[in-house]
């Protein structure tokens, strides 16, 4: 299960989940790369409303009390997981010790991450996933940047 003590998180191996093999010598800057694009493309999938989760839920309406106090914090009026900022601000995309690129939320943040993305299985509110769970995966669009990524930095620049 994708949950330690105060971290809920997604952890992975661009190279298997693409089924691309790495150039010599660019794995740790690939990675890095990678890391980047994907802490970016997550924000912007859950700025629009979106899960960036291939067949993630995401429930984009807001009940109405949630929707009068977002008003005073935000212009936007639908799901996007921005009301102060502070949960966004805490995600993470980073190469963790084993090597693998780690999607999480740490801390007291991690806990409501959990709430919408229920990696523990005990949540009631709605669904909102965008940190996927071990069995999931990202978007296709996602996938296919990190192909172009690995595969840019696979290419011979040698005469």
């Amino acid at each position: 299960m994708p949950i330690k003590g105060n971290k809920i998180f997604f952890e992975f191996d661009p190279y298997e989940l693409t089924k691309r093999a790495p150039a010599p010598g660019t794995v740790r800057m690939t990675k890095e790369e990678i890391a980047e694009l994907v802490h970016e493309m997550i924000l912007d999938y859950v700025g629009a409303g979106k899960s960036p989760v291939r067949n993630g839920k995401w429930k984009r309406q807001l009940s109405k009390d949630y929707k009068e106090l977002k008003k005073e914090w935000s212009s936007s009026l639908f799901a996007n997981m921005e009301l102060k900022g502070d949960m966004l601000d805490n995600l993470e995309v980073l190469i963790n010790p084993r090597g693998k690129i780690e999607v999480r939320q740490t801390g007291k943040q991690a806990a409501k991450a959990d709430g919408h993305n229920n990696h523990s299985g005990k949540s009631k509110l709605p669904p909102r996933e965008y940190i996927p769970k071990q069995n999931q995966t990202f978007k296709k669009p996602i996938l296919d940047a990190m192909k172009v990524v690995i595969d840019g930095n696979n290419q011979d620049f040698s005469e």
